[in-house]
């Protein structure tokens, strides 16, 4: 007691010092304090921002391996022959749907969306054709172009989570946009341009024939109609307004496949368990075939 006595005698003597002291440890505390709130909500705030713009995963054909597995080929092939080598047939590994489904069935995943796509040639009406084509192809169609489809059919989930229609760069403009309900038929959203050219309306019907040698006639339902802001690269095939949207079955009927996914985005809840949701999809795919490629940092 007597020490607790002789210090509190000793800090009234001194009771200015004690004072100074007190207040400048107040001051040093409050700072800490008020930089320790400030880190925390920026963190928050941080967090928050990702969580609004969102983490994707893609899944797709793992590019690197399949290249690596072909030179292999190659080298074996010429290693064991004398003769002039074929060049090897590259086939694009695809997942399945029910891979698919497993896949977004996992915790953090709020939606996803399968793309497939398909090469046509327009038969109940003309494609867009543009001036740059025109010139640059001698005013007639490229070598083979038949062959490789002058319609290009984008088969999606849902046409709402397509890139060209959440960035801005399409836009519904009348009917209705690909929904799942789709899956199963042969309803199509066509681009306004192609529309204003043929006079196709919402409700009306086109046709298309497949490019197999055996070519089949595609008959499509036309839902809805969109704009498109980008512009042609002069190609015929690859003029914006020659794009179709489709269910992702559409495109699987038209390619002659059943059950195929070509390429597939997931849409993360939480951006921050992304790299725990791809460790848990590589489960569901062969990693020498498939791979997946999350935009989070």
């Amino acid at each position: 007691m007597n020490f607790v006595k002789r210090a509190g005698i000793t800090l009234w003597a001194r009771k200015g010092r004690s004072l100074l002291l007190v207040l400048t440890s107040t001051v040093i505390l409050v700072f800490v304090m008020a930089g320790l709130i400030i880190q925390n909500a920026a963190l928050t705030a941080a967090n928050n921002a990702a969580n609004a713009v969102g983490s994707t995963v893609s899944l797709s054909a793992n590019r690197e391996k399949m290249f690596e597995q072909m030179k292999a080929s190659q080298s074996s092939a010429s290693s064991t022959s004398n003769s002039e080598t074929k060049p090897t047939a590259i086939t694009m590994p695809t997942a399945t749907v029910k891979q698919v489904k497993k896949i977004a069935a996992l915790a953090n995943v709020s939606s996803y969306n399968i793309t497939n796509n398909a090469s046509v040639n327009a038969n109940s009406f003309k494609a867009v054709t543009t001036t740059t084509t025109s010139n640059a192809m001698g005013g007639g169609p490229m070598g083979g172009e038949n062959n490789s489809g002058d319609i290009q059919v984008n088969g999606v989930s849902l046409t709402a989570a397509t890139s060209s229609f959440t960035d801005g760069s399409a836009k519904i403009t009348s009917g209705r946009g690909i929904k799942a309900s789709d899956q199963g038929t042969n309803n199509v959203v066509i681009e306004s341009e192609l529309t204003s050219a043929n006079k196709v309306k919402v409700g009306q019907t086109i046709t298309v024939k497949t490019t197999a040698d055996d070519a089949k006639t595609v008959k499509l339902t036309v839902v809805g109609i969109y704009k498109v802001k980008t512009a042609t690269d002069g190609f015929q095939r690859n003029d914006p307004s020659n794009t179709i949207y489709g269910s992702y079955t559409l495109a699987n009927t038209i390619n002659g496949t059943e059950n195929v996914a070509s390429n597939v985005t997931f849409t993360m809840a939480e951006p921050a368990k992304t790299t725990a949701f791809v460790k848990a999809a590589k489960k569901y795919i062969d990693t020498d075939k498939l791979t997946l490629t999350s935009d989070a940092s």
